[in-house]
């Protein structure tokens, strides 16, 4: 009996010491990345089980992996520390036990811990530069000419009372975006879609898709030897300021146009080859652009004159990017005069306008009766110094003359001279030989 009570009292002492064993106080060390790169932060985390002390966690090599601290206490606890990257290289961090007492074993704890850490340099990306469509079509119609990735421009001819037409595409790289395609509405005549791919690196490319769609019996208008097209829906037009909705007829058809009462003009809407709408004045089939342009309170329609101001000459100008005629003393000068009707008042005027400031003013005759003046004062001044010029002219001429006169009479006394010198030899030769 004793030896079976000895026997269990081993058994049980050997599990005793083995289960506390298995309990003793442990350390451990993780990196958030073992293989961060240059400029990225890797947290380590220390986690002390039943340990208490000062711990140390360093790095082999700062240059690569820097951070960490010197001397920490840790009580039975996780610890996180941040350390920063800073070059490519592979480094140990290290959790050093400084006095540090093990809970279960009661005795002190030495182990070091410890892991490696390898930094990479930034990967080098090649961003794909492929901006290109791999294919595009209008749905049930196909694209002229047919579809090339390299051919920037297609066109298309849709029946009569299309509305919508859907542009279908895709990319060639998955790596590029597309903007431009889905459903588009349409109108009578010219429509213009641009279809924009942009690849990874930024770079990008437009196709262009012209669908045009045909008219009913279009009325067709020649300008300046340019085709135009009414335009017969109102939806596409806009009425400019103090014109109010009409109908007229143009041929056996009416069409939406706008009158005014103060300017007396009818306008219809004329489309050209390019899909562009623009107001034009109708009159008995004649049609001219009518364009309005804005000055603080002012909206002028510019005209041209028939007698320019005097001393002035002919020009062309850009307002709003578009030329319009208007007249100015020299091409170099700022100021420039317009003809033009106030459409909110119908009066004609000459306007003076700043082309640097874009201002303009009712001109007044001032600056043409100061330059009158002036060149009158000039005029003068010339007359005066062709009077003296004149004068002058006609003193040198009288010298002239006095001196030539005085020149033959000075020559005719000294032949009168010369020859009673010579009589007078003869004599004296003479009176000697007797």
């Amino acid at each position: 009996m004793k030896k079976i009570i000895a026997s269990a009292l081993i058994i049980f002492s050997t599990f005793f010491l083995y289960t506390t064993k298995i309990n003793a106080g442990s350390l451990t060390v993780v990196a958030s990345n073992q293989s961060p790169i240059v400029g990225s932060n890797v947290i380590i985390t220390v986690n002390a089980t039943d340990l208490a002390g000062n711990f140390s966690i360093v790095s082999s090599n700062g240059a690569i992996l820097s951070g960490g601290t010197s001397s920490v206490w840790i009580d039975n606890s996780k610890t996180t520390f941040t350390m920063k990257a800073n070059s490519a290289g592979t480094v140990t961090v290290s959790v050093i036990p400084k006095d540090v007492a093990d809970y279960s074993t009661q005795s002190a704890y030495t182990t070091t811990k410890s892991i490696n850490i390898t930094v990479r340099n930034k990967p080098v990306v090649v961003l794909s530069s492929n901006n290109n469509l791999s294919s595009l079509h209008v749905e049930g119609i196909g694209l002229n000419p047919e579809f090339n990735k390299n051919n920037l421009e297609y066109s298309v001819e849709m029946e009569p009372g299309t509305t919508k037409v859907n542009i279908v595409g895709s990319v060639e790289d998955a790596t590029a975006t597309v903007e431009g395609l889905g459903e588009k509405e349409v109108i009578e005549g010219s429509n213009r879609f641009e279809v924009k791919v942009t690849a990874q690196n930024g770079t990008s490319k437009t196709y262009i898709i012209n669908v045009n769609v045909k008219e009913y019996n279009p009325i067709e208008v020649e300008i300046d030897n340019k085709k135009y097209s009414v335009v017969r829906k109102r939806s596409e037009l806009t009425a400019p300021m103090n014109y109010t909705e009409a109908v007229i007829k143009i041929g056996e058809e009416e069409v939406p146009a706008y009158t005014s009462e103060i300017t007396k003009y009818t306008l219809v809407g004329l489309k050209d080859e390019m899909g562009n709408i623009g107001l034009y004045i109708y009159n008995e089939n004649n049609y001219t652009l009518y364009q309005e342009y804005t000055f603080q309170k002012i909206v002028l329609y510019p005209m041209e004159m028939k007698n320019l101001p005097k001393y002035y000459q002919k020009s062309i100008i850009v307002l709003n990017d578009k030329e319009i005629t208007a007249y100015k003393l020299k091409e170099s000068s700022k100021y420039a005069l317009i003809y033009g009707m106030n459409v909110e008042t119908g009066k004609e005027n000459l306007y003076r306008y700043n082309t640097e400031e874009n201002t303009l003013q009712i001109y007044t005759k001032e600056e043409s009766e100061i330059l009158e003046k002036e060149n009158e004062k000039y005029q003068m001044i010339g007359i005066l110094l062709a009077g003296v010029s004149l004068f002058l002219f006609m003193v040198v001429i009288i010298l002239i003359i006095v001196l030539c006169k005085k020149g033959k009479n000075k020559n005719r006394i000294e032949t009168k001279h010369k020859k009673k010198r010579k009589l007078k030899d003869m004599l004296f030769e003479e009176s000697i030989s007797e």
